[in-house]
């Protein structure tokens, strides 16, 4: 049986290759932050939601699909990830954007041994705004 010294270089840089490319998307968010940043705040709420869902269906629908037929079942995994992750992007876009950011908690002289009560008082600190936003139509059970 082959063993992973007796396949080719060529094989071997190839799925390097494949490896670092993943990296490229996050580093291009990085880079593109700001021009994100200013062309989704220049874009209405509702109609930045709708296209977030639009997104999630079609994700949903390449991952229903049986897109092994025509030798793509390779991007079956990723649909199906980007599916779930463009869901709770949306979802947390639609609470910014109906509730506004979540105040960030002040810590300050945070140690390992004293971890539950800087927690609580970060908790403390998010409690009014977890109120206003679980008293809102977004959770309506």
């Amino acid at each position: 049986w082959l063993k992973p010294r007796s396949l080719p270089k060529k094989i071997d840089r190839c799925g390097e290759a494949a490896i670092m490319l993943w990296l490229a998307i996050p580093v291009g968010l990085y880079f593109f932050r700001e021009r994100i940043a200013t062309t989704l705040a220049a874009l209405p709420a509702r109609k930045t939601v709708v296209q977030g869902h639009l997104i999630t269906l079609v994700l949903g629908l390449l991952y229903i699909l049986p897109v092994e037929f025509v030798g793509l079942g390779v991007l079956k995994r990723p649909a199906y990830l980007g599916s779930l992750w463009c869901n709770i992007f949306t979802l947390l876009y639609t609470l910014k954007s109906n509730y506004g950011a979540p105040p960030l908690p002040q810590i300050s002289g945070f140690s390992m041994s004293n971890w539950r009560q800087t927690g609580q008082a970060a908790l403390q600190q998010l409690a009014p705004w977890l109120q206003k936003a679980m008293s809102g139509v977004d959770f309506h059970w």
